[in-house]
């Protein structure tokens, strides 16, 4: 079947198992051997969680537990209890998982939220998110959420407390992807990169013209943190990583000659650069290069 060659979700288990969700069904990988899940040959596995439990979720809106026996086996079980439908009969895809204290969460792409609870699917009333959510992601103790949006308007929403929910400001249309890790929150958008939040606020908007092409494409599929910290991001145009520890690029300016940086110096507490054309101090808050007023047509040759 050809379908079994169109990988949508892929997930590592704690035990090192590679789990791939397939448009015909899921897989595990171990031992150089690949092992069916039973029960799931006519599924297409949109996501899949490790957690208090193991489920796995599927385009046509199931939610699917899986359980092991003692032989080895692996099978997933089709409740029509976790399973969601749209207003109109058609099935809609469930697009994320995520545990928050005990209770897994299940987002789709046209009613919301649902928590699993008691074998069955209840809704979560989250406005004023508009239904389609595309990524769910745990951050700070909250739930966040990755929805579509119009242009210039935030697709992020966080919970407050109970069944609230707020819009985080942030410029991000639509939004496909969320990733959590020790940096704070990150969303890869479908047309204006990747946004970084961190105390729950924006922090910065990462482009591929403002990373001078270190981030291959402003449209952001599926984002990644390996053990090491290090930030993996899925593009249409390839993959890109960002790594905070790592080495980085940056312009300094606009001007041509501003990025002609002849020198370097730390006080202790800033940071300068001495260009060909005026000198500049960092602004860790902003993350950008600030002009020292007095010196912007002169070359700085030492500090």
């Amino acid at each position: 079947d050809g379908e079994v060659d169109q990988i949508v979700s892929l997930k590592v288990s704690r035990t090192g198992q590679l789990w791939i969700g397939t448009r015909a069904g899921a897989f595990v990988y171990s031992d150089n051997n690949f092992k069916p899940v039973q029960n799931t040959e006519k599924s297409a596995i949109t996501a899949i969680y490790f957690g208090t439990g193991t489920y796995l979720a599927t385009e046509t809106g199931d939610v699917l537990p899986v359980l092991f026996d003692t032989g080895g086996g692996i099978t997933a079980y089709q409740s029509s209890a976790l399973s969601v439908t749209a207003s109109e009969g058609v099935p809609t895809a469930v697009t994320s998982l995520v545990e928050q204290d005990g209770v897994v969460f299940a987002a789709t792409s046209g009613r919301g939220i649902f928590s699993v609870k008691g074998g069955g699917l209840n809704a979560v009333h989250a406005p004023p998110s508009p239904g389609v959510v595309n990524a769910l992601a745990i951050g700070d103790g909250l739930l966040w959420l990755g929805t579509d949006a119009p242009k210039g308007t935030s697709g992020i929403y966080r919970s407050t407390g109970g069944q609230r929910f707020e819009r985080v400001a942030a410029p991000t249309s639509k939004v496909l992807s969320l990733e959590s890790n020790d940096a704070g929150i990150w969303a890869g958008t479908e047309r204006y990169g990747l946004f970084h939040f961190a105390d729950s606020k924006l922090k910065k908007n990462y482009t591929f013209a403002n990373t001078s092409g270190g981030l291959r494409s402003d449209t952001i599929y599926t984002l990644f943190t390996d053990r090491e910290g290090v930030l993996w991001i899925g593009t249409n145009r390839g993959v890109s990583r960002f790594d905070q520890q790592g080495s980085f690029q940056q312009t300094v300016s606009d001007i041509p000659n501003s990025n002609f940086v002849r020198t370097l110096w730390f006080n202790g507490r800033a940071l300068y650069a001495g260009s060909n054309r005026g000198l500049f101090e960092y602004d860790y808050e902003s993350e950008a290069w600030d002009k020292v007023s007095g010196l912007e047509d002169r070359v700085i040759y030492d500090i």
